[in-house]
């Protein structure tokens, strides 16, 4: 952000995919992020002011998915494995470039507090799977 001249913006880490942005001098930043609307639009997928109602309360955690047949290895498959229950963030680089096959690490958001460890059935190719996910 200094680099490109936006010496007093502060980002702040709210969440596991969300950011909070302020000025450290006091200044308004929905002028500023307007005014450079383009370069922001590079740093974030989605903007909106902040009011109490925009953020529940969320947090991530690095799951291990094991049990997914190799001729399924891909992230669309990995995203069915966890929809159930909590909010597709992203699929580890490690599982994507099948740098090993015992398991897979998804990133997820969830309000859960408690620690997932479930098993799931998926039908794959006609033959129900137990997929197991752990954090």
């Amino acid at each position: 952000m200094e680099d490109a001249g936006f010496k007093d913006i502060v980002i702040v880490l709210f969440g596991e995919d969300k950011v909070f942005v302020h000025s450290s001098t006091g200044a308004d930043v929905s002028v500023i992020v307007k005014e450079a609307k383009q370069f922001f639009d590079l740093l974030f997928s989605h903007m909106e002011r902040w009011d109490k109602a925009v953020v529940p309360f969320q947090r991530g955690a690095w799951l291990r998915v094991y049990g997914i047949s190799l001729h399924a290895w891909n992230k669309n498959f990995f995203k069915l494995c966890v929809l159930e229950s909590v909010r597709y963030l992203r699929t580890g680089s490690w599982s994507l470039d099948r740098v090993r096959f015992d398991f897979v690490r998804v990133l997820i958001a969830t309000t859960s507090l408690d620690l997932v460890n479930t098993t799931e059935q998926i039908l794959l190719d006609g033959v129900l799977c137990d997929i197991k996910i752990i954090e």
